[in-house]
């Protein structure tokens, strides 16, 4: 399946640059000076264009990808983008190369989709060859994990 999340901005490519530069800088721990650079460059872009940016880091890992994804991650949590896509299509897209010790991911796509929506989507992938039963699981279990939201669906 080709990636959904295929709008590249000028300002796109900046922020996937600049993460980039902070994986090579600081290898070894998220850096609160660049997350809070990426998140004011996040917030210059279209709204449509901000979730695309950061589902990008899960779908295309980087040679540091539990890093590039933890800054990804918190970042859709904290902003909570709008995500304009369908949730099949994002789980599809974003759970197979996804580190599952990212827990934001799944905190995001409850915020933003809602809890029941989330579970049901996960039913239909459990037995198709798109995305591992562990990796569905690992999301039930964040989602166990955390209080309940509210359902956004």
């Amino acid at each position: 399946m080709t990636s959904p999340y295929r709008i590249r901005s000028a300002a796109h490519t900046e922020i996937t640059d600049r993460l980039r530069r902070a994986l090579e800088r600081w290898p070894d721990r998220l850096n609160p000076q660049e997350y809070t650079a990426l998140r004011r460059k996040l917030l210059r872009l279209r709204r449509n264009e901000r979730f695309d940016c950061l589902a990008e880091v899960f779908s295309k890992p980087s040679s540091n990808a539990y890093l590039a994804q933890e800054y990804a991650g918190r970042l859709l949590l904290d902003l909570r983008p709008e995500c304009e896509h369908h949730l099949g299509d994002v789980l599809r897209t974003l759970l197979p190369q996804w580190n599952r010790s990212i827990q934001q991911l799944p905190l995001y796509l409850e915020a933003t989709f809602g809890r029941d929506t989330v579970l049901r989507a996960l039913e239909e992938l459990d037995g198709s060859a798109h995305v591992r039963r562990e990796q569905t699981d690992t999301v039930r279990f964040w989602l166990r994990s955390a209080p309940p939201r509210g359902d956004a669906g």
